[in-house]
């Protein structure tokens, strides 16, 4: 049981971007209210929450490390609206992409060495 839960989150970690309970349940030969339950036993979280936990650390890695607009880092990692990506990750980062952008490239460049 464990295995095939290691199994079952392998996937979700693979598939993130467009994974659905009902697809993974019917993959891996579960009910998907009986996935759903023990998803939820085994990892204290949702299935719905743990996929947007790890869209949005996905997007907070993307903000860091590369150009690309809010707008298509959210389409990335899974979300169809940008309203929505935004309000998600507001809600766990206590900032906006655009805010998180900017704290973290400051960190960035403090740290950096002082050119001479």
């Amino acid at each position: 049981s464990k295995n095939r839960f290691g199994r079952i989150m392998k996937y979700i970690g693979d598939h993130y971007t467009t994974v659905t309970l009902e697809e993974t349940a019917q993959r891996f030969g579960y009910n998907p209210d009986y996935l759903s339950v023990r998803f939820k036993h085994i990892t204290g979280v949702s299935f719905t929450e743990k996929v947007r936990s790890m869209r949005l650390d996905q997007a907070a890695h993307m903000l860091m490390t590369t150009e690309m607009t809010i707008e298509q880092i959210a389409s990335a990692v899974g979300f169809h609206d940008k309203s929505w990506f935004m309000h998600c990750f507001k809600q766990s980062y206590g900032m906006t992409p655009a805010q998180y952008r900017r704290t973290n490239n400051q960190e960035c460049r403090a740290s950096a060495p002082i050119p001479k």
